[in-house]
This record gives C-alpha cells, sequence and structure tokens, in this order.
C-alpha cells in the first residue's frame, strides 16, 4: 500500500486548479477532478453519497482524472475551482444523494439521508473544501 504524501500548494489561476493539503491516495474506482470520495473497506477511495450511511462521510476531493487501482492525488482541505461549477457564493457545500461523487448545495432531505457539510462556495466557481466529519441522518 502506498502511504500519504502530503503536499501545500496555492494557485487558483485557472479552470480546475486546487490549493492546500493533498494526499496521493489509490481510486478504487475511475474518478474525475471535483468527485468527493470516502475510504472504502479496501482502504481505496470510493465515490461518496449520501444517501448511504455505508459511502460516508467524504474525505476528500479527487483532484485530477485518477484510474481505477491507480495512485492520484486528493484535496483533503484547501481551494477548489472548476469554472463549470454556478455555486452560490457563501452557500454550503453538501454530498449529492443521488449522483455518487457529486457535490451540491441542496442538503438532503429524505428520511435515512447522511448530511454532511463538506464546504462552502467561495465564488460561483470556487469552494473551500474543509470536511466535517459528523454526520447528521435525516429522520
Amino acid at each position: 500500500m502506498a502511504y500519504p504524501r502530503i503536499r501545500l500548494t496555492q494557485n487558483l489561476d485557472y479552470d480546475l486548479s486546487w490549493g492546500g493539503i493533498t494526499a496521493i491516495l489509490v481510486a478504487g474506482t475511475a474518478l474525475t477532478f471535483g468527485q468527493a470520495v470516502y475510504i472504502g473497506a479496501d482502504t481505496k477511495m470510493e465515490k461518496a453519497l449520501a444517501d448511504d450511511v455505508a459511502t460516508m462521510p467524504c474525505m476528500a476531493v479527487a483532484v485530477a482524472t485518477i484510474d481505477e487501482n491507480a495512485e492520484g492525488e486528493f484535496l483533503l482541505s484547501g481551494f477548489i475551482r472548476n469554472d463549470a461549477w454556478d455555486w452560490t457564493p457563501n452557500g454550503l457545500i453538501y454530498i449529492d444523494k443521488t449522483t455518487a461523487g457529486l457535490l451540491t448545495q441542496t442538503a438532503p432531505a429524505v428520511s435515512g439521508d447522511q448530511v454532511q457539510v463538506v464546504g462552502v462556495a467561495v465564488t460561483a466557481d470556487i469552494i473551500f473544501f474543509n470536511p466535517n466529519y459528523i454526520l447528521a441522518e435525516v429522520a
């Protein structure tokens, strides 16, 4: 198993950029930039999904395209930019309950859903990713 390597960077001058604390980890499935992940039972990074406690909590986001079973870089805490995003600034960021790996500003609200705040929108295309590992289950 590869051990996490930590890197601190800062550069948000272009689309699909990021800056913060990262770790090199192994993907358990194919991932793309900005997809939210949790640690699977096999210690590989899997796509987080808020409708099942077994696929939570989110602990990182992919900062590149990463093939299944390949090492890749994951943002643990920091800023991430994607010009395709259209966030409401100062709005909280959650894990989506329908599409695995997706971030959303709509809090899960159906009984059994897991609510985890993973960040806040700084601008329409930049978030501060800083996951809180406390989950709240919708009753």
